[in-house]
């Protein structure tokens, strides 16, 4: 059965922890990239990765796991920068059409 795995920092590996997600806290971006590319992705349906350490990981990690269909991977918001609705707009799009396999359009969105 497909799970949930959460990569996150100590502060906030709690409440993760508390919601029923798999967690693994790692202190940083380094410490991440080591235990990503070391995770057996098997049983993740969804791998939750803490923003600044997802941008941090080596670009060729990166690229392979988001190029793969599963586990569709996202980024957790550090809740430090304002996103504008546009940018929200524009991951929440990407991750749907990563998992769904083709582009929807939602309401109010152009078309390309």
């Amino acid at each position: 059965m497909a799970s949930l795995i959460v990569v996150t920092s100590p502060a906030l590996a709690a409440g993760f922890r508390l919601a029923g997600a798999r967690t693994v806290s790692v202190r940083d971006a380094g410490e991440a990239a080591r235990v990503i590319a070391a995770l057996d992705a098997e049983d993740a349906g969804v791998l939750a990765i803490h923003a600044p350490y997802l941008d941090a990981l080596p670009s060729a990690l990166r690229r392979r796991l988001l190029a793969q269909p599963r586990p569709v991977v996202v980024a957790i918001p550090d809740g430090l920068t304002a996103e504008d609705p546009g940018q929200r707009r524009r991951r929440l799009s990407e991750l749907l059409e990563r998992a769904v396999g083709f582009r929807l359009r939602l309401p109010g969105e152009e078309e390309a």
